[in-house]
């Protein structure tokens, strides 16, 4: 009898004993495994994360249990233990497919529900990144569909959204701002120095964020977030490498890059490093429009036997040259996780480039030879270190926070000599910016949640120029970019967010925030004749948004926002002016207002079950104390003596505003389970006070694909294209920049492409693509190097396992 009870007690415990076998978590779709899948029991007392390879431990949850599985890109789900044994421990997921509800998303710097956010956000998800293969971070963003991408030679990339570029658009970099007290307002290329395959994911926040992030942000914001570095989840430590290869033909590119992940339960290594190579681009052969000879490189810079400059006949004509340039990033984390109340991140990204040849200035005349025998950007560094605490645990005065300090350098440098001339200019500058983050979350009761921060950013600023005879090798200071003895540029802001749920189907997101900016700069007069010697300008900056995000329905959302956002004069705005013209000569202006932006905005999004979702925007923008160069008085002067001649006096002055009305149309369709159709279009227009376009508005552009995806195989074939704008019909600026455009204006343009992801075995994947596949020649609106002609493109990419 005591072996029959013994017997009996041995089933019972059998059958309540836990599962130990290891569960795999994939995609429905690929079969590829999903790592950070979230899986607790219904009362969420315990929960397991899935690794790298979608791998979960459910040994501590028992036979009878039922569990949740979650994932940000997935549908959740509800499942027993037993039914996970019966499907072979191996659990299917399935990607949102226009569900409003419940999607979170990394936007004003908290997690966050997608249905309760009344601003639009485009999210760009790593396995986006991975499929399109872009070779630079600006490509990454043209990727979108939603962002308009200016190229001034090809190691560049300008931003262009709703109506704004350069800086008037902010880069933020794991919580940190990217935007520096020398950020201009022509076009910028700082994007660059992000890699694409660094990224966890990205968002593109349109409309002024100025609430959360401060200056700068007018048309909006790009969050970049580099991968994490992540603790084992099962076992004592666990190793993840990643490992890719590139090579295109346009450019002849090579890429090589690699990911190395050491995880222990509360120490952390994330190590991600990438160099790419590219030679001259060749641009495509089959022109648009009426004009064949546009755009052709027909000389190119060279020396005769003598060593003078001459011009010589490129043999291809549509090869840009020069326009190569390389690229290395490092990023490297290292994550600690001392309890369950704090965690703690350092990291360390670099990036440089080599010499970047400016193609728009090299392939301008003046009468019949070439304006500029040489003219590049030197290499273009950035590195920053940024250490970050996260708090978890709750006070009385917070659920959640973070703590970020940051050192930024930056070093740029600007090289010159026109063709004929032996001088070479070289100027350079270095930036180094101080930045500290603190924000913070409360949940004050289940309706109402706090969100506040404050932020402290100090630039300091030094140039420096000089040029050199390359016959004689004589020497001399020549006048600096920005002032040459100090230059400190200082911001402090705070913020407050409310969001309310009014009702389970109204949200409502407020905010309001005030900064201060400070500009003291000093120079010497050993390379400037101005009568003055130093620039003092103090400005401050409330701004607010409020915004509506109403479910009418589970299929239908409508979000409504209005909100203001400012970009603080920097030095580039103040300082930079010391460049004179002929005939004039532009001074400090120490009255220089903030730009503002004063903006609404109207979304409805629409869902037609799992087949289809039709999202559809409109905002309208008032631009006031627009900041433009205008005629001015020095002590009571129109003129004053400048370099031992008498020169017009000018200064930077908020001295217009402009309007700009603009809208979003974007179409997806599940055709079935494997094949989708997308189609985006973004109208815009703009105009100044005194009825001139405004230069940063981009034609009316959009993107339409057709993909397919199986276990195996996903293909994507796509058309990129943008209207023209008329001559008469482009900004004054842009007019006088005939290398850049026809008699008839911006022409317009389409690319047809065709990309595809090949899974070869297990975790070796092969990218292969042909872009712009009729060989179009186009130079996109505002650009000074013609887009990329034919171009065929394969890469390896050995994910982790």
């Amino acid at each position: 009898m005591q072996r029959i009870l013994l017997l009996l007690s041995l089933l019972l415990l059998l059958s309540l004993r836990s599962i130990a076998q290891n569960v795999r978590v994939v995609n429905s779709i690929n079969e590829d495994p999903i790592p950070g899948v979230i899986i607790s029991d219904t009362a969420k007392t315990q929960y397991r994360v899935s690794n790298s390879k979608g791998e979960v431990s459910l040994e501590s949850f028992k036979r009878f249990d039922f569990v949740l599985i979650q994932h940000n890109y997935f549908l959740p789900l509800l499942i027993s233990m037993d039914s996970i044994k019966s499907l072979n421990y191996i659990i299917e997921l399935h990607e949102h497919t226009f569900q409003m509800e419940g999607f979170t998303v990394l936007a004003n710097k908290w997690e966050q529900d997608k249905s309760e956010l009344p601003v639009s956000i485009s999210e760009i998800r790593p396995k986006d990144i991975s499929f399109q293969s872009p070779q630079t971070t600006p490509d990454m963003l043209s990727n979108t569909g939603k962002v308009f991408v200016q190229k001034s030679q090809l190691g560049g990339g300008s931003p262009m959204i709703r109506g704004f570029s350069a800086n008037s658009v902010l880069l933020v970099v794991d919580g940190v701002r990217m935007n520096n007290a020398i950020f201009r307002s022509g076009n910028l290329q700082n994007s660059l120095n992000i890699d694409p395959n660094s990224l966890g994911h990205a968002e593109v926040i349109f409309g002024p964020g100025s609430v959360t992030y401060g200056s700068d942000a007018l048309g909006g914001v790009m969050d970049f977030h580099t991968k994490e570095a992540k603790f084992v989840t099962e076992g004592k430590f666990d190793l993840d490498i990643d490992a890719f290869t590139r090579a295109s033909s346009v450019n002849n590119e090579i890429t090589v890059g690699f990911g190395l992940d050491l995880k222990w339960k509360n120490f952390s290594s994330h190590t991600q490093f990438l160099r790419s190579d590219f030679s001259n681009l060749q641009a495509g052969k089959n022109h648009f429009g009426n004009y064949p000879e546009f755009g052709k490189r027909n000389y190119v810079v060279g020396q005769n036997s003598l060593g003078n400059d001459t011009m010589l006949i490129n043999e291809d004509v549509s090869i840009m040259m020069p326009s190569f340039f390389s690229v290395i990033n490092l990023n490297q984390k290292f994550r600690y996780k001392p309890n369950n109340k704090m965690d703690i991140t350092y990291s360390y990204i670099m990036s440089t480039t080599s010499d970047i040849p400016r193609y728009d200035r090299l392939s301008q005349y003046s009468g019949d030879n070439l304006k500029y025998a040489e003219w590049y950007y030197g290499a273009q560094n950035w590195t920053m270190h940024n250490l970050r605490l996260r708090l978890f645990r709750g006070h009385k005065f917070y659920d959640s926070g973070r703590i970020i300090l940051a050192f930024q350098r930056f070093d740029e440098s600007r090289h010159d000599r026109k063709f004929g001339k032996t001088e070479f200019r070289h100027r350079s500058e270095r930036v180094d910016l101080y930045t500290l983050n603190v924000d913070f979350s409360k949940k004050l009761n289940p309706k109402t949640s706090l969100y506040y921060g404050a932020e402290l950013a100090v630039n300091n600023v030094i140039s420096a120029g000089y040029s050199r005879d390359i016959i004689t090798d004589d020497v001399k200071l020549i006048q600096t970019r920005y002032p040459n003895e100090s230059n400190l540029y200082s911001s402090a802001g705070a913020f407050v967010n409310v969001k309310h749920t009014i009702s389970p189907k109204l949200s409502l997101l407020a905010g309001i925030r005030y900064s201060i900016i400070n500009l003291q700069s000093t120079f010497d007069t050993t390379t400037n004749s101005l009568p003055f010697n130093d620039i003092s300008l103090t400005s401050q900056a409330p701004n607010g948004s409020i915004g509506l995000a109403y479910m009418l329905r589970k299929d239908l959302q409508i979000n409504t926002n209005i909100g203001s956002g400012f970009r603080a004069p920097n030095l580039d705005d103040v300082a930079k002016v010391f460049d004179s013209e002929p005939g004039s000569v532009v001074v400090p202006n120490q009255n220089l207002k903030p730009e503002y932006v004063y903006s609404a905005e109207l979304s409805i999004i629409k869902s037609f079950g799992k087949i289809a979702q039709l999202e559809l925007t409109a905002y309208a923008s008032y631009i006031d104390n627009i900041i433009v160069r205008r005629d001015y008085t020095y002590k009571g002067a129109d003129s004053i003596m400048y370099d031992g001649s008498m020169s017009k006096v000018q200064a930077m002055q908020n001295d217009d505003n402009g309007t700009i009305f603009g809208g979003v149309a974007s179409l997806n369709i599940n055709i079935n389970e494997h094949i989708k159709f997308r189609t985006v279009y973004n109208i815009a227009t703009g105009k100044s006070a005194d009825g001139n376009a405004l230069r940063h508005v981009a034609p009316n552009f959009g993107s339409t694909s057709l993909s397919y995806e199986n276990k195996y195989f996903k293909a994507s074939v796509y058309s990129n294209y943008s209207a023209s704008i008329a001559f008469d019909d482009l900004a004054p600026s842009e007019q006088s920049k005939t290398y850049m455009y026809t008699p008839d204006g911006a022409e317009k343009w389409f690319t047809l492409n065709f990309k595809t992801d090949i899974k070869l075995y297990k975790n070796l994947h092969m990218n292969f693509a042909v872009e712009n596949i009729l060989d179009r020649f186009y130079i996109p609106y505002s650009s000074g190097i013609p887009a990329a002609g034919r171009n065929f493109m394969i890469g390896l990419h050995l994910y982790p396992f």
